[in-house]
């Protein structure tokens, strides 16, 4: 068995308040879901990257299921409850500094629940195929719970997800409510 501790994050918009929940203490054996690992980074297409970093033997990106929602990411095969991704890719900066609403961007917060930084993956140059897991339009249609782990954003499944299902972590309210 492994432990972890996290932060179960409230939301993904900058605007949210990044809430977090008590620190927690899980019991559980994980299963840990590495991204495609891209051996020459320089041949592949800059606005590309984060797509080629999906682990395809695990999902597939295509056009999401959630109307307007763009790209999303689908189960190529069955994941266990209790698989994680990460980490978030992307860049860290500033909460503070005005940069206005990014729906790409988590805010990370310290022990003590304040906000430290955001993880930025607005760029797909610089982020991974976590950048395409939607919100869905309410909170039992997840399947994915985000936490903070080290300072790092994770995503873990907290149901089995079946071949052909998209992988949707929720937001937070303010978040859903603009869906």
């Amino acid at each position: 068995m492994q432990y972890i501790f996290f932060f179960l994050l409230s939301g993904n918009n900058c605007k949210d308040s990044g809430k977090t929940s008590p620190r927690q203490k899980l019991r559980f054996d994980l299963i840990y879901i590495r991204d495609s690992q891209i051996i020459y980074p320089s041949l592949v297409d800059p606005n590309s990257y984060a797509l080629a970093t999906a682990p395809a033997d695990t999902v597939y990106i295509a056009k999401s299921s959630l109307p307007n929602a763009g790209l999303g990411v689908f189960a190529s095969r069955r994941i266990m409850r209790f698989s994680y991704f990460g980490p978030y890719g992307g860049y860290k900066r500033n909460p503070h500094l005005n940069q206005g609403t990014n729906s790409y961007a988590w805010n990370v917060p310290d022990k003590s629940g304040n906000i430290m930084y955001q993880i930025d993956a607005s760029d797909p140059k610089s982020s991974n195929w976590l950048r395409f897991i939607n919100c869905p339009n309410n909170f039992t249609q997840r399947n994915l719970m985000s936490l903070v782990y080290h300072g790092d954003i994770f995503y873990l499944s907290i149901r089995n997800i079946e071949v052909g299902e998209e992988l949707l972590v929720y937001y937070g309210d303010a978040y859903a409510d603009k869906l």
